[in-house]
């Protein structure tokens, strides 16, 4: 049991797993990690990062936040071609309900270093990468070995993202803080 900040008492649910790995050959046969579910159009959507050979990203759909059912067999969003800034994996999705679709902040891998990237929908399925991450760090910063785990809040006026990173040195990850106002270029 843990405390919340409320001073409640919180206890597992008697039902986990509620999304677990599926049967071996399947792209999330190996690992479900990672999620961010939404309350949207009657019912709940989770995306989630499921690992086979490479890290990629799923969805599954739930009426009660309990019970939930997989998209397909397939990913929603996969990994670049090889070479590209997230041709090893992608992970750790968070997603938002804009007010042109969805926009899913997740972390790339191209097998040395980890990106924050961006990819927006329509309906919260069919995904577009945009081509270049949206944070990858700074040489000369806290952040330059690279950065993964985003979390993103918007205000309606302007995008905050926190993330995890390392210098590049010392394998330390550090909490840093970047804000937007389009949710494309950050500061």
């Amino acid at each position: 049991q843990a405390r919340s900040g409320a001073g409640r008492v919180w206890s597992r649910f008697r039902g986990n797993p509620v999304v677990d790995t599926r049967l071996s050959g399947n792209w999330d046969a190996g690992a479900v990690r990672a999620p961010t579910a939404l309350l949207d159009e009657g019912g709940y959507r989770m995306w989630y990062a499921g690992a086979g050979p490479r890290e990629q990203i799923g969805l599954a759909f739930s009426e009660d936040g309990i019970l939930w059912h997989a998209l397909n067999d397939r990913p929603v969003l996969s990994s670049g071609a090889a070479g590209a800034w997230d041709g090893e994996g992608v992970s750790e999705p968070v997603v938002l309900r804009a007010p042109d679709g969805y926009r899913m902040y997740y972390a790339g891998f191209d097998g040395q270093r980890w990106r924050i990237g961006l990819a927006t929908s329509e309906d919260g399925i069919s995904w577009t990468k945009r081509a270049a991450p949206v944070l990858q760090g700074d040489a000369a910063a806290f952040d330059a070995g690279g950065a993964r785990s985003p979390f993103v809040h918007y205000d309606g006026h302007r995008y905050r993202m926190w993330y995890s990173a390392t210098d590049g040195i010392a394998a330390t990850p550090r909490i840093g803080l970047a804000y937007s106002l389009d949710g494309i270029q950050w500061h």
